[in-house]
C-alpha cells in the first residue's frame, strides 16, 4: 500500500476536530471503530492494566482516525484485521516501522500523543491496519 499523503492526512485531522465539537463525537468514533475493527478493539482493551479505562478510550479514538485516513486514502475500509495480523506485526520499534511505511501518520501520532507506550502501540495498530 502506498503511503497516506501529509495533506490527506491533514484534512481528516482538521474534519475530526471540527466533528469534535458535538460532545458526542468522540464516543461515536470509539464505537465506529470497534464496530469496524473488533479484534483489535480487543487487542487494545487487553492493554487495560497499562493504559487505563482512558487509555483504552483515547487509543480507540486515534485509531479510529487512522482507519479513516487509510479508507479515505484506499477509496474503502482497511480490511478487518486478525489477531494473527496483530501478532504478524508485532515487534520492536513499531513507530520507526510505520514511520518507514507512513510517514504522514506517524507523524500525526507523534505531534497528538504525548504518551511513549501509546505512540509505540498504536504504531502497531497502524502498521496493522496499513498492510
Amino acid at each position: 500500500m502506498s503511503a497516506v499523503p501529509e495533506a490527506l492526512v491533514e484534512a481528516v485531522v482538521r474534519e475530526v476536530s471540527e466533528r469534535l465539537a458535538d460532545p458526542a463525537y468522540a464516543q461515536l468514533a470509539v464505537g465506529s471503530f470497534v464496530a469496524a475493527q473488533p479484534h483489535v478493539a480487543r487487542f487494545l482493551s487487553a492493554q487495560g492494566t497499562a493504559l487505563g479505562g482512558e487509555g483504552i478510550v483515547h487509543a480507540a479514538f486515534h485509531a479510529e482516525l487512522i482507519r479513516e485516513a487509510l479508507e479515505r486514502h484506499l477509496g474503502a475500509p482497511p480490511r478487518m484485521a486478525s489477531f494473527r495480523d496483530l501478532d504478524a506485526a508485532s515487534g520492536p520499534d513499531a513507530l520507526k516501522r510505520f514511520a518507514a511505511k507512513q510517514p504522514a501518520l506517524a507523524s500525526y501520532l507523534a505531534s497528538n500523543v504525548d504518551d511513549e507506550s501509546l505512540r509505540e502501540l498504536l504504531a502497531h495498530v497502524g502498521l496493522v491496519l496499513a498492510r
